[in-house]
């Protein structure tokens, strides 16, 4: 009979089936597929089944589809029951679905996923109630979350050192969804080093407050406002906090993306640096006190740099699946800029990454990449802490941060406990009297490939999201402006 909105997928099934050995497997899959053709243009209550005829003498079979598609199905009303502090209007603009518009089965799914998004509820539930020919109430069922969430924690780091945190929030402000988030951390860092030993001279501590505005100022639009005290920054070489402020904006696009906009202020200070990991043109020179041709003393604590400027984030995500997906990208940018006059210097930072997973027959084959650049104005190249660097995860069977430009420098003359002294005593780190120490670059290129091979296809039944990877990764950092300089960069 007439298929209707099922013609192209049962014409193109027939092409790829007839001929082929008999798969009830197949035919059953089809046929939810085709009932689900139905459903998402609101006939909801649409079936499918399989009628086949077998010819013993000819080895062959028909096979018929059956088709109810039932009536298309309207919604005639929304009922929203179980709101105490949050506005109707909150649930509405979340909804799928539209007075006298088919209700549709995807409408459904994504109007409950959205609502348990907003974080406001523990409890969704949708139904279709009433007993029309071709319509029926939509009748939404909530129950709210608490308003208020404390938590509190704390833990060691081999990167951070020791933290203890709390956080408080606020996840339904005016009624609107709105959130305030107020977050403080106290502890103590690592000092600086080849020893494992917490700095108890000079605790490390941050307060933060963040305010989130949904659907401001456009539907599809957010707003967020983020200030930051005594934030710290703790890298092998270096160590900083900053102090500042933010305005966000973030865009939602129809099906491709999302888009960040902010605005950021900061004051950062560097508390602690190797000179190894500075090069000639970096802003922060003066601020320590070093002579542009890296003489002088090393003078800390150091004064604060301004940092100003927009910044730009997108993400495109065409994955499959969201959580262990098989296919599909994922497509993330960020560019920044730090303007003058009163921020000096005038930088420009960009920096691109791509994730692209194909299958190949039961296989995945997963390809990843990243690219970055920076650029600052006069005689300066980027600062420490905005460099960029490969090693660890980004290049694996390297140190973090290990890769790429780097200055050979004298070894701190370290008095070992009598403990571990037999240990160390004729290690090359003992006997060498100097080492080398990473400065990272103003640009990076990676590549990673990763063939990963489920142990199911080897025989081990059950093992489906088990993998066995095989994987080479390929990168360079370095520097761009000729006039920068390195001991690694002399080597020639």
């Amino acid at each position: 009979g007439d298929l209707g909105l099922a013609r192209e997928r049962v014409d193109e099934a027939s092409r790829e089936m007839v001929g082929e050995a008999y798969g009830p497997a197949r035919l059953e899959s089809l046929t939810r597929e085709l009932v689900e053709l139905y459903r998402q243009e609101g006939f909801l209550f649409a079936d499918a089944w399989v009628e086949s005829v077998r010819d013993s003498e000819s080895l062959s079979a028909d096979a018929v589809i059956r088709i109810e598609p039932g009536e298309q199905i309207r919604m005639r009303s929304l009922v929203v029951q179980g709101l105490h502090r949050t506005r109707t209007r909150v649930v509405e603009r979340e909804l799928e679905l539209a007075l006298g518009e088919p209700i549709t089965s995807t409408a459904l799914i994504e109007t409950r996923s959205q609502l348990y998004e907003l974080d406001l509820f523990r409890l969704v539930q949708i139904d279709l109630v009433g007993e029309g020919y071709r319509s029926r109430d939509v009748f939404v069922q909530l129950e709210e979350r608490q308003n208020i969430l404390l938590e509190a924690g704390g833990g060691m780091s081999t990167d951070l050192g020791t933290r203890a945190r709390g956080r408080a929030l606020h996840r339904n402000l005016f009624g609107l969804g709105h959130r305030l988030s107020l977050l403080g951390e106290v502890g103590y860092a690592w000092q600086r080093g080849d020893e494992w030993r917490l700095d108890l001279q000079a605790p490390v501590w941050r307060v933060g407050v963040l305010y989130e505005a949904p659907y401001l100022p456009l539907s599809n639009q957010g707003l967020a406002v983020e200030g930051v005290l005594k934030e710290l920054i703790q890298e092998p070489t270096w160590r900083l906090n900053r102090t500042g402020a933010s305005v966000g904006l973030r865009s939602r696009g129809l099906d491709w993306g999302e888009t960040w906009l902010n605005y950021r202020v900061q004051w950062r200070s560097l508390e602690d640096v190797d000179p190894g990991a500075l090069v000639a043109q970096d802003p922060w020179l003066s601020t320590l006190g070093i002579d542009p041709d890296l003489g002088g003393d090393l003078t800390l604590p150091s004064g604060s740099r301004l940092y100003m400027g927009p910044e730009i984030l997108f993400r495109v995500d065409r994955r499959s699946e969201s959580y262990e997906s098989l296919s599909g990208a994922v497509w993330t940018g960020q560019i920044g800029w730090n303007h003058g006059p009163v921020a000096v210097p005038s930088m420009l930072r960009a920096e691109t990454r791509l994730v692209y997973l194909m299958p190949v027959g039961p296989l995945g084959l997963a390809m990843s990449s990243r690219a970055g650049i920076g650029w600052a104005k006069g005689d300066y190249s980027l600062p420490i802490e905005d460099r960029f660097h490969l090693g660890g995860s980004s290049l694996r069977g390297f140190r973090e941060n290990s890769v790429g430009p780097a200055n050979l420098v004298a070894r701190s003359d370290i008095d070992f406990s009598k403990t571990i002294e037999p240990l160390i005593e004729g290690v090359a780190m003992r006997e060498s009297a100097d080492h080398w120490v990473p400065t990272g670059g103003d640009s990076v290129l990676s590549l990673q490939l990763e063939l990963r091979v489920p142990l199911s296809t080897i025989g081990m039944r059950g093992w489906d999201t088990t993998y066995l990877v095989f994987f080479t990764d390929w990168g360079h950092v370095g520097f761009v402006d000729s006039n920068v300089q390195t001991t690694s960069s002399m080597l020639g």
